[in-house]
């Protein structure tokens, strides 16, 4: 069913346990923060409307002509800046989740996951490994195995009443773009 405007969203995600053995083969524990989040909103536009770079850079992996259906992409958030939660792949997950929604593309999460660690990696070249992307996929706790990160079941979602109580903190100040280590 064709809307002229449609919101997605993917949350902020605490890397618990397996940074950065996401990056060799590892395993790995991480979840979402339901309280942080990005989000994303298309609309209907006489072109195709991509205002930032990160969303070219996603709009280019997911790879699709798009004509047929212009769109104009926003966001927000309130992830904070820089403080090691993962808002640049919130926002990427966000977007592709919006985008498969409006051309009605039925990307599973682990392949929203995958097109999102590759917008990174390959076009944005910033070295990361897919614990972030497949913890926002797949929302909630997560276990994963990155031996075949983007295989049919990398992830095993967990209970999480099976963590005890956990405290996020921040400094308010931005750190250094994980881009640039």
């Amino acid at each position: 069913m064709a809307t002229d405007r449609l919101h997605a969203s993917a949350h902020a995600r605490v890397g618990l346990l397996g940074n950065p053995s996401d990056l060799y083969g590892g395993r790995g524990l991480g979840f979402t923060v339901r309280e942080l989040a990005a989000r994303v909103t298309l609309r209907e536009a006489s072109d195709i409307e991509i205002g930032s770079d990160l969303f070219r850079a996603a709009w280019q992996v997911l790879g699709i002509d798009g004509r047929d259906r212009p769109f104009a992409i926003t966001a927000e958030t309130d992830i904070p800046f820089q403080a090691g939660l993962s808002g640049s792949s919130a926002l990427i997950i966000a977007a592709l989740r919006a985008w498969d929604s409006w051309f009605d593309l039925r990307l599973s999460r682990t392949r929203i996951a995958e097109l999102a660690w590759r917008t990174e990696n390959e076009v944005l070249g910033i070295r990361a490994g897919p614990l972030d992307r497949l913890v926002q996929s797949h929302e909630g706790l997560v276990a994963m195995d990155f031996r075949t990160p983007f295989a049919a079941q990398p992830v095993e979602r967990l209970d999480p009443a099976l963590l005890p109580p956990l405290l996020l903190a921040w400094h308010g100040l931005p750190s250094a773009s994980s881009g640039d280590v």
